[in-house]
C-alpha cells in the first residue's frame, strides 16, 4: 500500500505541474573556486542507504555509488540524508567510515531515519540529531551547530534544510514553517543568494511533495518561485522522479540501497545524479545501478 500511494502521489504531481525527467570525507571547507580553473561546477547527489547492523544496508550498492561517483572527479557530493536506518552511535559511525571511501568534499543532509529512529546504543526512540551532528559536524558548514547550513561555490548558491521532522506530528518546533527559526534564516539566505549569485540550489531529505502540511508545502513552493531557485534535491522516497514547478526543477534522489518504494518502471531503481552547473545552467546525468 506504501508504494502504491507514493506512485499516486508522484504521478499526482506529474499531472498538476508536468513531468520532466532526464535520462573520504573531507572537510566542506577545502571547496574553493580555485580547486578547478573552470568555471563549470560539477557534483554528484544520492541519498537512502539506510545503513545498519540488522540487514537494511545493501552494502554493493552504495560501494558501486561511491565507485562511480569517485570516477567522475566531482568538486564535491551531497547526500540527501537517512544513511542509516536507526540513528544510534554504531550506525552513524558506520555511515561515516563508509563515505571515508569518497575522493572529494562530503557534505549532507540529515533525513528523518537519523533523527527519530533511536539516539542511543539501547536503540530507543528518540532525538538521534545530535548523533548526527556530533559525528558529520566536519560535513557542514553550520555556525550554530544545526543541521541547516549554506555555501557558495564559484557562481551558485547551495543551501541545506533540515527537513526531517516534516512528518511529525510531535515536534512542530523542529518543523521547517513560516515564521520558524530555519524559515527566517532560509528568507535570508536566498536573498543573499539572488543578490550575489547566478544559481542556487537547494538540498534536503523530504520533498515538499511528502509534507503532511499542505500550507507549509505550498508556502516553500511560493517562496522557491518568488526567488527563482534553480533546483531542489530531496530523498526519502526511494525511486528517481523529477519534475519543474513554474520554472524550479524539484528533484528525488532516494536510490543509494534502501528498498525502491515503487517498480522500477517508474523510478524504483538504484541510482546516483551527475550534475552540472556551466553558463548558469543546471544539467543533469541519471547513472542507474544494476545488481
Amino acid at each position: 500500500m506504501k508504494a502504491i500511494s507514493i506512485l499516486i502521489i508522484l504521478v499526482g504531481v506529474a499531472c498538476i505541474f508536468g513531468y520532466y525527467s532526464h535520462q573520504n570525507s573531507k572537510k566542506p571547507a577545502v571547496l574553493t573556486s580555485e580547486n578547478k580553473a573552470s568555471d563549470k561546477i560539477t557534483f554528484v547527489v544520492f541519498g537512502d542507504c539506510a545503513i545498519s547492523k540488522k540487514p537494511f544496508f545493501n552494502e554493493k550498492i552504495i560501494k558501486l555509488i561511491i565507485e562511480g561517483t569517485n570516477s567522475f572527479n566531482p568538486d564535491f557530493v551531497m547526500f540527501l540524508g537517512d544513511g542509516t536506518n536507526r540513528a544510534n552511535p554504531y550506525d552513524i559511525s558506520n555511515l561515516k567510515n563508509v563515505f571515508n571511501q569518497i575522493n572529494c568534499p562530503l557534505y549532507v543532509t540529515i533525513g528523518n531515519h537519523d533523527i527519530i529512529r533511536g539516539n542511543n546504543e539501547g536503540m530507543k526512540m528518540g532525538n538521534g540529531e545530535n548523533n548526527f551532528f556530533k559525528i558529520f559536524s566536519d560535513n557542514m558548514t553550520s555556525p550554530n551547530q544545526e543541521c541547516y547550513y549554506s555555501f557558495a561555490f564559484k557562481d551558485t548558491y547551495f543551501i541545506v534544510l533540515n527537513t526531517a521532522w516534516q512528518e511529525s506530528k510531535n515536534t512542530l518546533e523542529h518543523k521547517l514553517k513560516p515564521e520558524s527559526e530555519q524559515w527566517k534564516w532560509l528568507i535570508k539566505q536566498l536573498e543573499l543568494a539572488q543578490k550575489d549569485y547566478t544559481n542556487t540550489i537547494i538540498f534536503t531529505h523530504i520533498p515538499p511533495v511528502a509534507w503532511k502540511d499542505p500550507v507549509e508545502r505550498q508556502e516553500f513552493y511560493k517562496l522557491m518561485n518568488q526567488y527563482k531557485v534553480t533546483a531542489v534535491f530531496s530523498g526519502h522516497i526511494h525511486c528517481y522522479y523529477s519534475s519543474v514547478i513554474n520554472s524550479t526543477k524539484y528533484v528525488i534522489s532516494g536510490g543509494a540501497g534502501s528498498n525502491p518504494h515503487i517498480p522500477k518502471e517508474f523510478g524504483g531503481f538504484y541510482h546516483f545524479i551527475v550534475c552540472t552547473v556551466s553558463n548558469g545552467e543546471l544539467y543533469m546525468d541519471l547513472h542507474k545501478i544494476t545488481e
